[in-house]
């Protein structure tokens, strides 16, 4: 499955001393349809594609990610917000736009 999100984030995941990371997409929605918002599974690579980062994840789907529209949508961001506060055993980073991704260490 390819996802082409009006907004992005990468999360950095800390759990049991593994670090990974996960695309956290938002979609803006419409007046039928409303916000939505999705996080990826594990990342697995990074590549670019002009004005594009596409994130492959571990489960094999595709996130087309557009470099300027780093961010998460109004409802989305709350939600983030509140998976942050609510993390128990495990810790959350958004990552900085300025990342420089191709230096990620992806394991």
């Amino acid at each position: 499955m390819i996802y082409n999100p009006d907004k992005w984030m990468v999360l950095e995941i800390n759990h049991n001393d593994e670090k990974f990371y996960r695309v956290f997409a938002s979609w803006a929605g419409s007046y039928l349809e409303g916000q939505s918002w999705r996080m990826g599974t594990k990342v697995s690579s990074i590549t670019e594609e002009g004005d594009y980062l596409i994130f492959r994840n571990e489960s094999g789907s595709l996130y087309r990610c557009h470099k300027e529209m780093y961010g998460a949508c109004g409802y989305a961001a709350g939600v983030l917000a509140n998976m942050i506060d609510e993390a128990e055993d495990h810790t959350i980073t958004p990552l900085y736009q300025n990342t420089n991704w191709k230096e990620l260490v992806l394991s």
